[in-house]
């Protein structure tokens, strides 16, 4: 009878512990299903995950790159929260800036070099025509990529489908040119999605890529949850006290924000770097590519800047080497332009506030159809053309505000 009473007990401890293994346990660490390097689908929990970071295959090249051979490049992909916006002064306190003087600090003996890739407004759009051409030749060792929020804010026009492709693409581009390079995925927050404990569908869409490609990733808005009790963006339509507190408006941060969110990343570094990595006592390895997961990745678009763009059959368009755009002098001076390919995007500044009528296109001798307003900076301007080569032109004047009209590249597919 004891026999029998011992065995019940037994296997009731047994089935409990096996239950509190499949969800969410006290001490942060969570259930995370992400696909491996190999294609295979398993758990990706490592014992130092917590329901803000994944750590999933860690950051060992870094830290051996920073150890071995000294030296470390890092690039931050990126929008206007990466560009250090709302920081005082930016080039001290933004996160990025704060991120990689954590570097310096930490390991004094290597060379450590920043690639600002920030650009207010842009999301991972942008990012999947420049990274090829903008980032790549810079061979960075390590790329945080920063892209959800406004990947968020363009939900009207930007589909999940088209927030995984060009997610994968970032990534993807970064890992075929360098497969030892490591990657973190950031996720911040805004007002309106700070109340949800769960990731919003764009940083959702961003972290099944990144653990299907073994990605670190941090989501710094739950940190905020968790450690601020921050759940409230809005009330009544109007920013919050404790908001307030973090952030400037609503969605960039503040000189305390960009130190929490500089905080937040070096206590996941810290883990995966100071404690992780220097166990392993690793050597660079190479990642391997699996196969991917879209069908839509954008790997062979161009990414024109302005300094490339001919302006021979352009009167009264100047190139302007201190923003490194182009932009029309006298109000509706066109520009024409011919590319080869389906699609044409802008990477431009002035249209989202502008007089959008003084802002149209015709393209290969067309009616001319005006631009709508938007606030992205990849604006798309042509879609789904017939394969081959096509002519547009386009014009645009100053906006009410005098905010000029001026394109940094042309994006073509």
């Amino acid at each position: 009878m004891q026999h029998k009473v011992l065995c019940l007990l037994l296997a009731i401890a047994l089935l409990i512990g096996a239950t509190a293994c499949t969800g969410d346990k006290e001490d942060g660490t969570m259930k995370d299903s992400a696909t491996t390097t190999t294609g295979t689908t398993q758990s990706a929990v490592t014992p130092d995950d917590t329901k803000y970071a994944k750590f999933r295959q860690g950051l060992n090249n870094t830290y051996a790159k920073l150890t071995a051979e000294k030296e470390l490049t890092i690039a931050y992909i990126g929008g206007s929260i990466t560009a250090g916006a709302s920081a005082q002064p930016v080039k001290e306190n933004c996160y990025r800036a704060l991120t990689t003087a954590w570097f310096k600090k930490q390991f004094p003996d290597a060379k450590i070099t920043e690639i600002n890739m920030g650009i207010g407004m842009a999301g991972s759009k942008l990012a999947a025509y420049y990274v090829k051409s903008e980032v790549v030749p810079k061979k960075p060792d390590l790329v945080f990529v920063e892209c959800a929020i406004n990947d968020y804010i363009e939900r009207k026009t930007v589909t999940l489908e088209e927030v995984e492709a060009q997610y994968e693409t970032i990534i993807r581009q970064l890992r075929t040119a360098d497969p030892t390079c490591d990657i973190v995925a950031l996720y911040t927050t805004n007002a309106d999605v700070t109340a949800k404990d769960e990731f919003y569908e764009q940083s959702a869409t961003q972290d099944a890529i990144a653990a299907h490609y073994g990605i670190l990733s941090i989501n710094i808005g739950r940190e905020l949850r968790m450690t601020r009790g921050l759940r409230e963006g809005r009330r009544n339509g109007e920013l919050t006290d404790a908001w307030r507190k973090v952030f400037a408006d609503d969605v960039h941060p503040n000189n305390d924000g960009h130190q929490f969110y500089a905080d937040s990343i070096a206590g996941v570094l810290k883990t995966a770097l100071l404690t992780n990595a220097a166990a392993k006592n690793p050597a660079v390895t190479p990642y391997t590519l699996p196969a991917a997961k879209s069908k839509a990745l954008l790997m062979d678009v161009q990414y024109i800047t302005a300094d490339k763009i001919d302006l021979s059959a352009s009167p009264n368009w100047v190139y302007d080497a201190e923003t490194g755009s182009i932009r029309a002098t006298k109000t509706d001076s066109e520009l024409t332009f011919t590319f080869t390919g389906t699609d044409l995007h802008f990477n431009c500044t002035g249209l989202p506030w502008g007089d959008v009528a003084r802002a149209s296109y015709s393209v290969d001798g067309g009616e001319w159809v005006t631009l709508q307003p938007c606030m992205i900076r990849a604006v798309p301007i042509v879609k789904g053309l017939s394969q081959g080569t096509h002519t547009i032109r386009f014009k645009s004047g100053y906006s009410d505000a005098g905010t000029p009209f001026s394109i940094a590249a042309l994006m073509v597919k």
